[in-house]
């Protein structure tokens, strides 16, 4: 029997592709993990659960100072300090227009829908829960916060510091609008970071923290209208304020970020999937080819035990 830990996107990707697993998640059935931005590079997630993704063209641009510049250092840094508080490579660079896979806007609720009662939620995971399915032979997948579950199962971390950030997510529907953008904000005074539209839904994402029910600031969704050349238009909340807690994370020493998913398979049979799961920034696309690769290492690690023990 295979165990996923965690009913988030990761989580119910890997659950619908094995329809023999159990997964289980802290939350209740109507949370969402992810209202940000969600674009796919192609349709293999589609296509191996059944459903289907609208191909699109993406266009991207920059808005800065009320003018529309082309990627330069200065922004690149500006922005990247903006998002993840250190200096590293962004998205920001690459403007090019590109082909993308839009999935249904409800993709959580269908994959859970797919997974169906194979998805126990309000579950309590402890150190000895996991434990007990290891020693019942489980294969365990962990799709929740690497550092939540190290500090769950007492691992050492070696000095490496976690760093995350939350941000706040607002939703607008924009009538007569069918079109699909991006516009990146580098100017720190302003907390908006990234706007995109979907269709007709624009979608604002923010490093600053919004309060619950009400709404980001209203010169902000004014420039973000002003950006994409949008005037005399009412848009229309789809929600106010969506809190993601892991909106942003900071990558650790690679080395040491690999050692430490080696020690949770070697002491404790689980296998790391997803952004969260393997504090990587990776996209769901990625996803897909990691569930592969660990059936793949599932696959050698039993032959290998076979061997070893046919050998005694």
């Amino acid at each position: 029997m295979k165990v996923i830990i965690g009913a988030g996107l990761s989580g119910l990707i890997c659950g619908a592709l094995n329809a023999q697993a159990q997964i289980y998640e802290r939350n209740s059935p109507d949370f969402v993990s992810h209202r940000a931005l969600l674009r796919f590079r192609d349709d293999k997630i589609a296509k191996s659960i059944g459903i289907e993704f609208k191909k699109v063209r993406v266009r991207k641009g920059i808005w800065h100072h009320g003018n529309c510049p082309g990627p330069s250092p200065h922004l690149a840094n500006m922005y990247s300090q903006k998002v993840r508080g250190v200096l590293t490579e962004a998205s920001i660079w690459d403007l090019e227009h590109s082909d993308r896979f839009i999935a249904p806007d409800n993709l959580h609720q269908i994959l859970s829908d797919i997974c169906g009662n194979r998805v126990c939620w309000e579950e309590t995971i402890t150190a000895d829960r996991i434990g007990d399915w290891r020693e019942a032979g489980s294969h365990i997948v962990n799709t929740s916060p690497l550092p939540k579950l190290l500090e769950m199962l007492c691992v050492p971390t070696d000095g490496i510091q976690f760093n995350f950030a939350p941000i706040s997510v607002s939703r607008y529907h924009i009538p007569d609008c069918d079109v699909y953008q991006t516009i990146y904000f580098p100017d720190p005074a302003m907390g908006m970071y990234r706007a995109s539209i979907t269709g007709s839904l624009l979608t604002i994402e923010s490093v600053a923290m919004v309060p619950s029910n009400t709404d980001i600031p209203q010169v902000e969704l004014e420039t973000a209208l002003e950006a994409f050349g949008i005037k005399y238009v009412t848009t229309t909340p789809e929600r106010i304020s969506h809190k993601q807690s892991y909106g942003k994370i900071l990558p650790v020493d690679n080395l040491a970020r690999k050692a430490l998913l080696h020690r949770l398979t070697q002491d404790w049979g689980i296998w790391s999937l997803g952004r969260f799961g393997t504090w990587r920034n990776i996209l769901l696309d990625d996803v897909y080819e990691d569930i592969a690769h660990i059936r793949r290492m599932q696959q050698q690690t039993l032959y290998d035990y076979s061997l070893e023990r046919n050998k005694r």
